[in-house]
């Protein structure tokens, strides 16, 4: 499978206060930091430009979708208003996967997990996962209704340029989130890039975990 690329352009660059406990955990070559969104200098968080998901859709048919994700230096708006700041630009090669809905009782609900691993130059690098969940009463893909959502940035520990790091995981609903799905039906979870539901008649066979039923 042929990586795709995609490049983001940066409109502001600015100055950065690392807290101790990122500061700590940073390398000489660490090029990416998350910060709060209080800038000393005024700067308004909603004016930057916002973060990227990694463009990639996790396919059943095809196994992990495989996609080349490039940022540059600057300052970012992160999904959930936090400032992401990217002191050296980069280049990473990711996969993103979506684990089968199953009932978690830790959760109290259903839940998916995209899972994304990356490589590239030594670096922990923010990645945004926007996540669904889709629930259907009926044995039927295009009866699917979108129950849960998630969008938020983790880190993703890469070590190697030619080798996959540890998976990260996502979790769809989030899980500081209060929204609980009942059981008893048919799901299928999501991953991508895309602000547009991929919960369609159309997409869906190539877009999203196995169909299941969870008791």
């Amino acid at each position: 499978m042929q990586p795709r690329t995609i490049a983001t352009a940066v409109c502001a660059a600015l100055a950065l206060v690392v807290p101790s406990s990122i500061a700590s955990a940073a390398t000489p070559e660490e090029p990416f930091e998350q910060i709060a969104t209080v800038d000393m200098d005024g700067t308004d968080v909603d004016s930057l430009p916002e973060y990227p998901a990694i463009d990639a859709l996790a396919t059943p048919d095809s196994g992990s979708q495989e996609v080349e994700f490039s940022i540059e230096a600057g300052a970012y708006r992160g999904p959930d208003g936090e400032r992401i700041e990217v002191a050296k630009a980069g280049t990473f090669t990711c996969i993103l996967s979506v684990d089968s809905p199953h009932w978690s009782s830790g959760a109290g609900s259903v839940i998916a997990k995209p899972r994304v691993a990356c490589k590239g130059p030594s670096t922990t690098i923010p990645i945004r996962v926007i996540g669904y969940l889709a629930k259907s009463s009926k044995e039927s893909i295009p009866s699917l209704r979108i129950v849960a959502e998630s969008d938020y940035t983790q880190r993703v520990t890469v070590n190697s340029k030619t080798s996959y790091g540890p998976k990260q995981t996502w979790y769809v609903p989030r899980q500081s989130s209060s929204t609980k799905i009942s059981s008893g039906a048919y799901f299928r979870g999501s991953a991508s890039a895309s602000a547009a539901a991929p919960f369609t008649p159309f997409n869906i066979p190539a877009a999203a975990s196995d169909f299941r039923w969870v008791p």
